[in-house]
């Protein structure tokens, strides 16, 4: 057998074993590798629709350490809300309300206040502390406009 058709053969024998790639495989790799980019993508999407609805809608109860007074909050966006605010049920209250970390059993309970993510317009006229809070992913409290 010549040389020359040995090396083919051997060609064949090692591209079927997949040791060596042919210019076919590795435009199958590519084609493959976008497909697979493609889907991870379009599943982180749906991985953070799905963690942004459960989020949506959740309520805590915050009381105060002061004056023992509580407000109901909703999260009307997905991100971050502080374990400690100043009192909202008391006014001149100087005291801290705790949160109750979205132990509330009744989740038909109207909310006195809610967390929303503010856009970029809203962000400029939010303090120093809150701007940061915000760039960070965190939420901010306003009265409650949706129950």
């Amino acid at each position: 057998m010549s040389e020359e058709k040995m090396s083919r053969q051997v060609r064949r024998a090692l591209e079927r074993a997949g040791e060596i790639k042919t210019e076919e495989h590795e435009a199958e790799d590519r084609r493959l590798e976008g497909k697979l980019a493609a889907w991870k993508a379009e599943r982180a999407d749906k991985d953070k629709r799905e963690v942004a609805a459960k989020s949506q809608g959740k309520r805590n109860i915050y009381t105060c350490d002061e004056c023992f007074g509580h407000v109901v909050t909703v999260d009307v966006a997905d991100g971050v809300t502080p374990f400690l605010i100043g009192c909202k049920v008391t006014p001149g209250c100087k005291g801290l309300m705790q949160s109750s970390m979205y132990r509330v059993f009744d989740k038909r309970m109207r909310a006195d206040f809610e967390w929303y993510a503010p856009t970029k317009e809203q962000t400029v006229a939010l303090s120093a502390g809150l701007r940061e809070h915000a760039s960070k992913g965190g939420l901010v409290l306003r009265p409650a406009e949706t129950q």
